[in-house]
């Protein structure tokens, strides 16, 4: 049975921390699984589920920043958004630097630049709870007209004119399929940390990488 599927278990109270029931593993770490906004969150997943490497057109919810951080997070990480419609927060952090674009269901709109990313410990809940697949600005939030529970979406990692050509894959459930938890054991080595050098280079696991916008022969194979 993988990790992904595994609950909090009988008699564990919903959103209670682990330490307040003998039903719980009571240890309040991560590792083992963790309840988060009144979701169950199995595990700890590892780095490398952080930077997956996500569907070229995918479809989940997309909801939005408040004023302010999604411009103050593209400056942070030394990226303009002069060029772009607005930022973007896209569930791979490997996207940071890299071009989106968004189709409510009258056509794509961009090209956005992805600014941000989740952090690791929020990656699942964000993607399968809340079936979240991009956060996009403020000021594009104001200009679709803000709705209780964000919009459903279709997102391209490729140029629109390629994109019409796939057929998209549900983020959630690809994710699921894909994601890779730490073990649960008492010692553990935790993953080395991330480090990010602007525009769209990370050093991950003691080696610089850096990540690139899908090309033609990427949409070629329907990766």
């Amino acid at each position: 049975m993988s990790l992904a599927s595994v609950s909090a278990g009988p008699g564990c109270p919903e959103g209670a921390p682990e330490s307040f029931s003998e039903a719980c593993a009571q240890d309040d770490t991560l590792v083992d699984g963790y309840w988060q906004w009144g979701y169950w969150v199995p595990g700890l997943i590892r780095v490398r589920s952080q930077f997956l490497e996500l569907p070229l057109v995918m479809q989940g919810r997309a909801v939005w920043y408040a004023p302010g951080p999604m411009e103050a997070t593209a400056e942070l990480h030394g990226l303009s958004l002069l060029a772009y419609v607005d930022g973007a927060a896209s569930m791979s952090c490997a996207d940071i630097g890299l071009p989106v674009w968004i189709d409510r269901g009258y056509g794509y709109e961009g090209p956005f630049l992805v600014v941000d990313c989740p952090q690791l410990d929020d990656v699942y809940s964000i993607i399968v709870h809340r079936e979240e697949v991009i956060e996009v600005g403020w000021q594009t939030a104001q200009e679709w007209g803000i709705q209780s529970g964000g919009w459903q979406v279709t997102i391209s990692r490729i140029p629109p004119a390629m994109a019409t050509r796939l057929n998209p894959v549900r983020l959630d459930d690809w994710f699921l399929e894909r994601v890779e938890f730490y073990p649960q054991v008492e010692t553990l080595t935790l993953d080395p940390r991330p480090i990010y050098r602007s525009p769209s280079t990370w050093r991950l696991y003691g080696k610089w990488t850096t990540f690139e916008a899908p090309t033609w022969s990427a949409w070629e194979h329907g990766r």
